[in-house]
């Protein structure tokens, strides 16, 4: 009798890349890198992500990795769906709630009648009450000033500051 077929409704856990603190640290670090050296990184066909692929599932790390192969388009997929939707989502709090960055711990900082607020304004924001995002740093100097994915880029149209426009967090 051969084995029952997967359902269909639930990934396997080799179809789903699983990124460690170690992993995400690493493509961020090779990101900051890249952006240095002038290398392109906006689309996932960039030689980029096809390197950054290889280093991180090079057997010699002292991190193992677990769950699918990180390919081209999974790293890629990481930037464009997490680490920028998180960058914004922390720059919304800050900039645009008055949520306070505490630098020791790499975590927003709020009272917890504040997050009450916020959650009822957006849960979805619940996961930065007490989850430290130790990259922000990496993150928000990739998207820096002169970056054309820059998450606070000024409008190109005048190029005022003032026509800047609200951050809002990615759906």
């Amino acid at each position: 009798m051969p084995p029952p077929a997967a359902s269909p409704r639930f990934k396997s856990a080799r179809t789903v890349a699983m990124w460690s603190a170690a992993d995400d640290e690493l493509l961020a670090d090779l990101l900051l890198e890249a952006r240095a050296r002038g290398e392109p990184f906006a689309s996932p066909r960039d030689a980029f992500w096809e390197a950054a692929a290889a280093r991180l599932r090079n057997p010699r790390r002292d991190v193992r990795s677990r769950g699918a192969k990180k390919d081209a388009k999974k790293c890629y997929a990481r930037l464009n769906k997490n680490f920028k939707p998180d960058l914004a989502n922390i720059e919304f709090l800050r900039e645009g709630l008055g949520v306070k960055w505490n630098e020791d711990r790499k975590m927003l900082n709020a009272s917890p009648e504040r997050w009450e607020q916020i959650l009822e304004l957006d849960g979805k924001h619940q996961r930065f009450c007490d989850t430290p995002w130790p990259l922000y740093d990496k993150i928000k100097l990739l998207y820096s000033e002169d970056d054309a994915m820059n998450v606070n880029a000024p409008s190109e149209k005048s190029g005022d500051e003032s026509t800047t426009p609200a951050i809002r967090p990615l759906q």
